[in-house]
């Protein structure tokens, strides 16, 4: 017996306005989550069920992304906003089928998932001096009394964008109250989302979704254990300084990093917070390493974390 195989492929984002629409691709995986409650009725002292009915469907796409640049850029730490109009389908996800004895088929033979209406956000993004940067999203879909949450059709062709493997960015330096950690051998940030998901009227479907509050933890482990301890300490500290600065090295194509001057880096700031060292750890004849956490707070002035997508590495 015959059947269609599918892998994953890019992501397209084209919601009301131009200003945040993006193809998405350098998709490393992806996953769609369909949580359904199931409500079972048992009555008139019989043994079994005799009805049973989805009560509540909660859906959501999660995937991850090298494309580290273009997703801050486009998204920053708010993500996206899915709001379809008459031209703007909202997020679109695709499904590329294989082509038996070959490579993948062509024409319009592949799979999309369709969320006309909610949010996309970042969740997290970790990179290491060794190991690429990549960013963990959620999409979560809802109804809008037309569209399901998320629509699938099939027969579908690709989007004309060509994909385009073009970024790739490890870990750097972190500058901590004006002074630089070197020796960095990873990065976290956990963004700290968490999402109001609302429905009603006895649908099964949630019909509103935003995010409720942004709580993120910078975290980053360093060979520079005496920085840590004689700057930040078991106690921790505060921001000193006007920013904390932390920094992704990008990777030269067919070469092997680019040039600090060159403002192709990546830069993450907070402004205000608390900076902790969490633990000193090493095995015997290793050399130890500090964890530090930062823990960014709204300034009143600056976004909690701001991005530049476009900077050299100071």
């Amino acid at each position: 017996m015959a059947f269609n195989a599918f892998s994953i492929y890019a992501i397209k984002i084209n919601t009301k306005g131009t200003t945040n629409d993006v193809f998405l691709d350098q998709i490393l995986n992806q996953s769609h989550n369909f949580n359904q409650s199931i409500i079972k009725m048992m009555s008139d002292g019989a043994a079994d069920p005799t009805f049973s009915a989805v009560g509540k469907l909660n859906s959501d796409i999660r995937f991850s992304t090298s494309k580290v640049a273009t997703a801050l850029s486009k998204g920053g730490i708010s993500g996206f906003v899915i709001d379809s109009d008459e031209t703007n389908p909202g997020a679109e996800f695709y499904l590329q089928q294989h082509q038996p004895g070959g490579t993948r088929k062509t024409g319009s033979t592949h799979m999309k998932a369709t969320l006309a209406n909610g949010i996309l956000v970042p969740m997290s993004l970790s990179a290491g001096s060794e190991e690429m940067a990549r960013m963990e999203f959620m999409a979560v879909g809802v109804y809008d009394g037309t569209n399901a949450p998320i629509s699938y059709t099939a027969s579908q062709a690709l989007p004309a964008d060509t994909l385009t493997v073009d970024q790739m960015f490890f870990s750097g330096p972190v500058n901590i109250n004006g002074t630089q950690f070197e020796g960095v051998q990873s990065f976290n940030v956990d963004f700290g989302v968490n999402l109001n998901r609302r429905g009603g009227d006895g649908l099964p479907y949630d019909t509103f979704v935003n995010i409720a509050n942004r709580v993120p933890i910078i975290k980053f482990t360093t060979l520079d254990v005496e920085k840590a301890m004689t700057l930040v300490g078991a106690n921790g500290v505060g921001h000193t300084n006007d920013n904390c600065e932390y920094y992704l090295r990008k990777a030269a194509n067919g070469g092997t990093r680019v040039a600090d001057a060159t403002e192709e880096h990546i830069k993450l700031t907070s402004y205000k917070g608390t900076i902790l060292v969490k633990e000193l750890s090493g095995d015997s004849g290793e050399i130890i390493g500090a964890e530090v956490e930062v823990h960014p707070v709204y300034d009143g002035t600056n976004a909690v974390i701001a991005v530049n997508t476009a900077s050299a590495i100071a």
